[in-house]
């Protein structure tokens, strides 16, 4: 079985330097910028779109309102200039660099191109994301918290090792039974999470060894059982990780702040397990319902990110559309995702970690419409650049992988790559994942992970 990224990108060998090469919108597209960028500069009034300056210090560049990392093209359409300032201290970044790491929606900055082609342009959307990066630096660093914290810190810098040390040493530091129990399950998480060979089966045991030696605070049940659920799912141990999830979902306290969140992704997750266990028989109507409620609490909801919940309850509705084969209501669903995607911001939700779940999505989705070359080459745009987040250069578990290679393989089919589908086909068959939707990897070894 191949149980890293590491492992599936050599595992493609040559069929992955060539899907990068042909598909990858970063590889085609991005070379074509400064062409496309030049047409539009020469257009219009030559300054920045969001702040509108240009000066000493202040270069232009052509940024892309819809993200190459999230299927966008270069072309006119999708180009406007943005400032690349030089870090100074004091300084905040260019508007392309605020505008890259969230802090603008897809919207607003379409407004803007369009407000700076007509000339009529306030200049104030630098303004605003300077104001939401000073916000977003003062708040949690993860959610539900009331502070930030090393260790979600070092995680999202992607330091899962350090992360692990730092609670370690925090364990070895505290007398608090209940925050020695939350650290050893946060480091349950992390390995988890992680992509390195043996990380999830050491997950495993250490989760099997804290259900041994301690009784489960309260305020954590509903966490424990959402790892142990999740940690069966990855392995493919479907009917244990329904067990598990449903305790997670059973142990939620509805007075607690910040639980709807918790109950949106326990939810989501259960739902995901049982069409593993039941396929065609799932009770979908039931699934809609759940669905139907995390859209109505996140709407509502007073957590930090309770829009990313609702982000993630759209891009499961389309995920159920697919699996009944319902491809036109997925269809739906997805403009409905995406028009809910550009926005929101950081501060809402709105997360670079997620574009490899919308891009296996949306690749899918497509593939399941391809008809025609043309349709299965702005398929592999979406699967390929999705791929490439989740085994490129991965430290996470690159789950939904199966799902996107099976999807990858019909696709090169389609377009007479049949020796490349092959291969690609033969890696999605060894590729452990429990977690895709379609095809998920499903367990022969009933002794595996008994948690």
């Amino acid at each position: 079985m191949l149980l890293t990224a590491t492992e599936i990108r050599e595992a493609l060998g040559k069929t992955y330097d060539m899907l990068r090469r042909e598909f990858d919108p970063l590889v085609v597209e991005r070379p074509k910028t400064n062409k496309f960028g030049r047409e539009v500069f020469n257009k219009h009034t030559d300054v920045c779109a969001a702040c509108g300056e240009r000066g000493k210090d202040i270069e232009l560049e052509a940024g892309h309102v819809v993200a190459l990392e999230e299927g966008g093209k270069t072309t006119a359409e999708n180009l406007l200039p943005l400032c690349n300032r030089p870090h100074k201290k004091g300084k905040y970044a260019g508007c392309h660099k605020l505008f890259d790491d969230g802090f603008a929606s897809v919207a607003e900055m379409k407004n803007a191109k369009l407000a700076w082609i007509n000339g009529n342009v306030d200049y104030q959307l630098r303004n605003r994301m300077v104001d939401r990066y000073i916000k977003h630096r003062s708040q949690p660093a993860n959610i539900g918290s009331g502070e930030p914290n090393i260790i979600q810190s070092l995680l999202t810098k992607s330091a899962t090792v350090k992360a692990i040390a730092a609670a370690e040493s925090l364990i070895i530091k505290t007398s608090d039974e209940k925050e020695k129990f939350r650290l050893r399950l946060k480091i349950i998480e992390i390995m988890r999470r992680r992509s390195a060979r043996g990380a999830l089966e050491k997950s495993a045991k250490l989760f099997t060894v804290l259900e041994k030696e301690k009784s489960i605070p309260e305020d954590f049940k509903s966490w424990f059982h959402y790892e142990g659920g999740y940690i069966n799912l990855l392995f493919g141990n479907h009917e244990r990780a329904r067990q598990r999830f449903r305790l997670s979902l059973d142990a939620i306290d509805k007075g607690t702040k910040y639980w709807e969140g918790k109950w949106a992704s326990a939810a989501s997750v259960l739902i995901q397990a049982t069409l593993a266990v039941k396929g065609q028989d799932a009770p979908f109507a039931n699934f809609r319902k759940s669905l139907g409620k995390i859209e109505r609490m996140t709407k509502s909801a007073e957590e930090l990110h309770g829009k990313r919940w609702l982000s993630n309850c759209l891009w499961n509705s389309i995920r159920l559309n697919l699996v009944e084969n319902k491809i036109k209501e997925a269809h739906e669903s997805w403009n409905k995702a995406q028009e809910h995607w550009h926005n929101i911001t950081v501060l809402e939700g709105w997360d670079k970690g997620s574009r490899s779940t919308i891009l296996a999505i949306g690749g899918e989705l497509f593939a399941c419409s391809a008809q025609k070359t043309s349709d299965a080459k702005n398929a592999l745009r979406f699967l390929v650049r999705g791929l490439v987040l989740l085994i490129g250069a991965r430290r996470n578990h690159p789950e939904g992988i199966r799902d996107l290679l099976f999807a990858t393989e019909r696709m090169l089919y389609l377009i007479g790559k049949r020796s490349d589908a092959k291969i690609v086909h033969d890696v999605a068959l060894r590729t452990r994942d429990g977690s895709s939707w379609i095809a998920p990897y499903k367990t022969n070894d009933k002794s595996s992970v008994p948690i």
